[in-house]
This record gives C-alpha cells, sequence and structure tokens, in this order.
C-alpha cells in the first residue's frame, strides 16, 4: 500500500462511504488515465468499437463516467 492509499482511506466519521468523500477532481483525473490508456490499446476491435461510436453519437448509448472509473479501478487497468 502505498502513501496515497492511506490518505484516501481516512477516517470517515460522518459514515459515508469512500466513494462520496471522494471529490470530483479524483474522478476526473481517473476517467483521464483510463482515456489515455484506452488510446494506448492497439487497434484490434476497430468494428465494435466504431459500432459504440455510432451508438454513442447518436444518443443510443450514454456511458456513465462514475461507473467507467469505477470499473477500470476495480479491475486494475488504472490505479489511482
Amino acid at each position: 500500500m502505498d502513501i496515497d492509499d492511506v490518505q484516501r482511506r481516512g477516517t470517515n466519521t460522518a459514515g459515508e462511504s469512500r466513494d462520496s468523500a471522494v471529490g470530483p477532481s479524483y474522478w476526473s483525473e481517473a476517467v483521464q488515465e483510463a482515456r489515455r490508456v484506452g488510446l494506448d490499446v492497439p487497434d484490434g476491435q476497430t468494428d465494435r468499437v466504431d459500432a459504440l461510436r455510432s451508438r454513442i453519437r447518436s444518443g443510443d448509448l450514454v456511458p456513465d463516467p462514475d461507473r467507467i472509473a469505477k470499473a477500470l479501478l476495480g479491475q486494475g487497468v488504472v490505479d489511482a
């Protein structure tokens, strides 16, 4: 465990979850890191990516940045 992990886990006497104690800048940084990691991935699934982009542009698919960031952190894809 590094120092950053200890600082983010601090005690929370208000009974809030760890997620609610994390500010918007934390999630913004996590999403940006996920974007950087995603851009480094080779073009292996271009058909699927193109289909998803098309659905996002048309409004049929609305990504949830908080959910994406939590999933990437939970799977160890990015390290906060």
